[in-house]
């Protein structure tokens, strides 16, 4: 799909800015499922569904909201963060990937001291 095909498909009730964003987490294989929008169709429809209650005008009052909180969810801007808490996330990053090498260091020495001596020189 070509972005003005996706364009077609927006309509004129969602902004340019919001579905813009809608459309790059949907790309991006790194962006969390519950952030892709879930009503996009192969060939780039929205469809919506629900069959939550026998009557027509509630599934659709249903399908309405659906698709309401996946706007809202999916074509929320991503917020900066600041510096504290990226050092902080670093330093987890860091003391996780020391805990990491101690135990595969762990791990190899175990396995060395089960292994035969050999007395041959």
């Amino acid at each position: 799909m070509t972005k003005n095909e996706w364009y077609k498909t927006k309509g004129s009730f969602i902004h340019n800015l919001v579905f813009d964003e809608i459309m790059k987490n949907y790309r991006d294989s790194s962006c969390p499922s519950h952030k892709k929008f879930p009503f996009f169709t192969a060939k780039g429809d929205l469809m919506v569904s629900s069959e939550r209650t026998r009557y027509r005008d509630n599934n659709l009052h249903d399908c309405l909201d659906k698709f309401v909180r996946a706007v809202k969810t999916c074509g929320e801007f991503k917020k900066d963060t600041d510096k504290e808490t990226m050092e902080k996330w670093n330093e987890r990053k860091k003391d996780q990937n020391d805990r990491r090498l101690n135990s595969k260091k762990m791990k190899k020495d175990k396995k060395q001291s089960r292994r035969k001596v050999s007395l041959d020189y």
